[in-house]
This record gives structure tokens, sequence and C-alpha cells, in this order.
């Protein structure tokens, strides 16, 4: 929730309720992390075999039904017969968390170990009197607004934004990071072609050389 998530969201990621999602952010803003310890209940707590325990870490880490991208919680408890609470419990024990999708490339590039060896040294140990930039562009990013202003920070409340926005098309960014002194050129445009890319590198040339400087 602190990167403006709404709770709905957030329990829908975790497999919690609204209520609940309400619940402990109440409890953290009245006591803080010490708020989020587990309570005592009533009644003898339930154990979980590790037979049990091993069928949702299997299940888990196998593909769901047809059609669906990943495990929820609760679609697991009502495969394994426990809470989804407890479903999510052994999920945090063995670190596993089905919601999340991390990607990854290969390069089959045959000289990528020399290249890489390249870059790296130049941010490690760059040449004297040299400015070395690391350039990228972000492309294609929605330029969302709230429809309503957000809600400032109170004692006991996070602050608060409307869950409605409204779309003002998109913009791509490209920037520049200067390794040295952090400093970072940005820009935004409209639209991306090789004459914005073209362009930036302009303003780069312009922003870290001095006037009687030349890049061939």
């Amino acid at each position: 929730m602190a990167d403006n998530i709404s709770g709905s969201e957030v329990a829908l990621l975790n497999g919690y309720t609204t209520v609940q999602v309400s619940r402990i952010r109440r409890r953290f803003a009245e006591a803080g992390v010490n708020g989020l310890q587990e309570r005592p209940r009533s009644g003898r707590p339930r154990k979980v075999s590790s037979r049990k325990t091993a069928q949702v870490v299997a299940m888990t880490l196998s593909s769901p039904a047809s059609g669906v991208s990943h495990w929820s919680s609760r679609d697991l408890s009502a495969k394994v017969g426990l809470s989804h609470s407890t479903v999510h419990r052994i999920w945090q024990a063995h670190a596993l968390k089905p919601h999340r999708v991390e990607t990854f490339k290969f390069s089959n590039d045959p000289k990528a170990e020399e290249k890489i060896y390249d870059v790296v040294g130049l941010y490690m140990n760059p040449p004297t009197n040299a400015v070395v930039l690391s350039v990228g562009e972000k492309t294609q990013i929605q330029a969302l607004g709230r429809t309503q202003p957000m809600l400032p920070l109170r004692p006991g409340l996070s602050a608060r934004q409307t869950h409605d926005y409204k779309r003002n098309g998109l913009t791509s960014l490209y920037a520049a990071l200067e390794i040295a002194s952090g400093t970072v050129i940005g820009e935004c445009t409209a639209t991306h072609t090789g004459a914005d890319f073209l362009r930036f590198l302009e303003v780069i040339n312009r922003a870290t050389l001095s006037p009687h400087s030349h890049v061939p």
C-alpha cells in the first residue's frame, strides 16, 4: 500500500478480504510493526502436518487449472482443505509468491562476455577526465491523472488517492545517468522515433561537453 496500490488490489494479491486488509492497516497505524504480530486466539491452535504442508508446496509449484495464470490462496485452500490464511502462511514460510512473475533473457551474442567486461569496466573504473553515461529509454508510458486530488497524510492515516483515473495519452521517457556524479538528464516526448532519440543525444552532448569539445 506504500506503493499506492489500493486495498482491494492488495487483498486480491495476498488472498485476504478487503476488511482484513483494512484491519491490518489500522493495526499498523495504531501500533506500528508490533501491531502486525499474530494475536493470541481462543481455543487450541490448529496444527498443519508436514505431509499437508508438503502438499500445499507441491501444488503451488505445479500449474493451476487451464485458463488460470497462477494459484491464489483461496483457490488452493479449497483444493487442500485449509483456510486461505493458513495457505498464505505456508507460502510465506517457504518464500513462495505465485502472483509474481519475473522475466529473463539469454544473450546469443558470441562477444557478449567481452562487451559486458568493457561496459562494467567503464562503470567501475572510468577513464581519467572522461564522462561515462548510461543512456536508456522507456516508451509508451501511460500518462494517467487521478480524477480527484490526493488526500494528504494524517496521523493514523496514510495518504490516499482515488482509484479512478483518466487517460492522457502516452509519453516516452529518455534518460541519461552520469555515472560519476549521479546527475540525470531526462526528457519526455510524445513520439518514439529515431529522430527523437537522436535529438536526445544532442541534448546530452550540449549538457556534458564544453562549447569547444567535439564528439566524433
